[in-house]
């Protein structure tokens, strides 16, 4: 019966009784059976014991029977079993009905023990059927349990009890659920060798269970075999192979079988096209997956939301933010309302596009009053990352504290986004502030998280705060790798503190932490920088018996080292060590070598280290222009220091004026002032002279007895000055 039609017999059972007359144990029984079947147990035990308390006519066992299975329906074991124990109370005998109703109870909640409690004790009374054992094995299988499930197989048989198709299943169930797919095999070969038909069960138990596994050749070969057999899969069978296309990404494959479905006359359901879509849109297959949308709808099938979330995802994959958004609206078209999943497809979009305005546009929708769809940690978060991918951390930070106050948790993904994007503010207490609230959310900063914070106080040269983090993260726990040293140790190194450097280095090698190149070059910085060329080689060869090998930025600290100390030998040495190990030496390494000549006074090398320079094809800059220049002045080489001079202004190098007045000075010390003259006028036209050359030019004029120019050059001098 219907509900309506339920509600009518109701009203005429009661009716019947105002009247006297008292409604047969058949009417009561019809209308129990009614409710059971469409799950109503309240109003199935609300007639049945109605029926109990007329006593003119006793339950009979049949609507007890239907009370237990009905029970059973629900998984509530306990009111099956309170059912069976009412039926002594009452006078009448269970029978094997009875006690299979509630071993079928138990076996559907796996309860296995629980089942052969009730089979024994069926057992001492009434002879056990083969629906009994088939709910035994049922339980096995339920609960995964494939030893016991092949110990009652064996006893049914022994009890002179033959399997049914129903019990091989529920063997060849829990065979498939531990795995031992060689078992599930035999089963069927055994269940056919005794002329028994496999049904559709017995083949799509095994495809489920190697579905769970993902191994899709595995479904393939049993969906076959079950072809093979003249069993004709359904459609949840195809959709299991489908799932397994889908999941794996085989978008092919997808295609195949579910052309193969529709060729064997089964229909898709809407399952089947999602799935499919599904695949279609893991390869950003857009016109595909719009395709079989509309192929969907030519077949009378409603997409449903999960179609057109499948349609949005397939552009976000694609990262087309304008055509996600058309299929949401074509959702809403459709009548079907969008859920948190829809809006956060749409976020997503926006944060691989770097869009934080339409991110939080759509966040602002669903938090808005007209939308009845509750943003969660997942809507927030993807926002943050959007903001910080549009280098936004400020906008990122906002809706992180929106979260906080919403009571969400966010993901330990979003917080290190959000960190590593504050971290380009330089702002620390801001930073620090996130990270307490991100162990506030119960999350444990990770190594990662430690190493944004680290590196963020050494970008902004705050060493202290870089090796409290430091200590913070082996204080807790939380092993600190080569970047987390390495990243303090330089902090140290351009801090110039070589004793703090070398204090990290010892507490790396301490805690098992195999240092890399770059940890051995700050080392080696940190020595350069403190002028100690001989510590800064032995950290070199450390680094070498590390197992590491010198780069080019390693003897660039060296040659550094020595231009510190003023030794240009030295650091000629290293250079030339350098090109021996087969590294090319770069413009730092040539400007360093030419500042540890020009610190040592080396006219000679320096001019020779020149020339090699530009005969690697290396264009010296001003600094290394200007370091031999201003030696060869020095060294009263007035004409040479000229030379170069007019050399870098020829290649367009940048000079400095005081290279221009070194020269100047060289040739009025040699007693040339028609050349220092020249230049003087050369600097003018840089807009580099000042006041001190004219004046000097003009002093060493006056000196020569040739006022003229002098007051000639006051007169410039004055010009220029205006």
């Amino acid at each position: 019966m219907k509900a309506g039609s339920l509600e009518t017999v109701e009203a005429l059972l009661k009716q019947a009784k105002e009247a006297g007359v008292q409604p047969s144990v058949a009417c009561y029984g019809a209308v129990i059976n009614s409710y059971a079947k469409i799950g109503a147990t309240e109003d199935m035990e609300r007639w049945l014991e109605e029926l109990i308390a007329t006593h003119k006519g006793k339950p009979n066992t049949i609507c007890i029977n239907i009370a237990i299975s009905a029970s059973a329906k629900a998984g509530d074991i306990a009111h099956a079993e309170a059912w069976l124990a009412r039926m002594a109370q009452i006078g009448i005998e269970p029978d094997a009905m009875s006690y299979n109703a509630v071993i079928d109870a138990c076996a559907r909640e796996g309860e296995v023990k629980r089942a052969e409690g009730w089979f024994n004790e069926m057992q001492r009374i009434l002879e056990p059927t083969v629906v009994s054992f088939s709910s035994m094995l049922h339980a096995c299988a339920k609960a995964g349990d494939a030893p016991t499930a092949e110990l009652w197989f064996q006893r049914m048989q022994r009890e002179g009890v033959e399997p049914n198709v129903i019990c091989y299943n529920a063997v060849i169930h829990a065979a498939s659920r531990s795995g031992d797919f060689d078992r599930a095999s035999a089963l069927v070969e055994e269940l056919l060798a005794k002329g028994m038909q496999p049904t559709v069960t017995t083949y799509s138990t095994i495809m489920d269970a190697v579905a769970k596994r993902g191994d899709v050749e595995a479904a393939e070969w049993w969906l076959d075999r079950m072809v093979a057999s003249g069993i004709e899969p359904d459609v949840v069978c195809y959709n299991m192979v489908l799932g397994l296309c889908n999941r794996s990404g085989d978008i092919q494959r997808a295609q195949t079988w579910f052309a193969r479905m529709k060729e064997r006359g089964v229909a898709p359901s809407i399952i089947s096209y999602n799935l499919l879509m599904n695949a279609q849109a893991r390869a950003s297959d857009t016109s595909d997956v719009v395709q079989t949308l509309a192929e969907m709808q030519v077949h009378d099938l409603n997409p449903d939301r999960v179609s057109f979330n499948t349609v949005i995802k397939a552009f976000a994959k694609k990262g087309d933010v304008s055509g996600a958004e058309v299929w949401f609206r074509e959702m809403r078209r459709a009548a079907i309302d969008p859920d948190v999943v829809s809006y956060n497809v749409l976020i997503s979009t926006c944060s691989r596009a770097k869009d934080a305005d339409r991110a939080e546009y759509w966040l602002r929708k669903m938090l808005s009053s007209s939308v009845d769809v509750e943003p969660d940690a997942v809507s927030y978060c993807m926002t943050v990352e959007a903001c910080v991918r549009a280098g936004h951390p400020l906008r990122a930070e906002a809706w992180f504290l929106q979260m906080e106050a919403a009571q969400l948790r966010p993901t330990l993904s979003c917080c290190g986004t959000l960190l590593h994007g504050l971290a380009k503010l330089g702002d620390i207490p801001r930073i620090e502030n996130i990270a307490k609230r991100i162990e506030d959310a119960k999350h444990d900063l990770n190594t990662t998280m430690y190493n944004t914070l680290i590196n963020a106080c050494a970008r902004h040269a705050d060493t202290d705060r870089a090796e409290e983090w430091l200590k913070s993260m082996v204080a807790n726990g939380v092993e600190a790798d080569v970047v987390s040293y390495s990243t303090v140790i330089h902090a140290c190194a351009k801090a110039n503190d070589l004793q703090r450097a070398e204090f990290w280095l010892e507490q790396m090698n301490n805690a098992g932490v195999q240092g890399n190149a770059v940890t051995y070059n700050s080392i080696i910085n940190a020595c350069a920088r403190a002028g100690d060329p001989t510590k800064a080689e032995s950290w070199l060869e450390q680094m070498e018996h590390s197992g590491l090998e010198p780069g080019l930025l390693t003897y660039n600290s060296m040659i550094n080292a020595c231009a510190k100390l003023g030794d240009a030998a030295l650091a000629e040495s290293w250079l030339l060590k350098m090109r021996e190990r087969g590294i090319v030496p770069d413009h730092v390494s040539f400007s360093t070598v030419l500042h540890a000549c020009f610190r040592s006074s080396d006219v000679d090398r320096a001019e020779r280290w020149l020339e090699e320079m530009q005969a690697e094809s290396e264009v010296p800059s001003g600094f290394c222009y200007g370091s031999v220049v201003r030696l060869l002045a020095h060294a009263d080489r007035a004409s040479s220091a000229s030379k170069r001079l007019h050399q870098a202004l020829e290649a367009e190098v940048e000079m400095s004026g005081n290279c221009f007045r070194s020269v100047i000075t060289a040739f009025i010390r040699t007693g040339d002032l028609e050349e220092a003259e020249r230049w003087l006028a050369v600097m003018g036209e840089y807009g580099l002279a000042t006041g001190i050359c004219y004046r000097d030019v003009a002093s060493a004029w006056n000196h020569r007895g040739k006022h003229h120019r002098a007051e000639a050059l006051q007169r410039r001098m004055k010009t220029v000055a205006a």
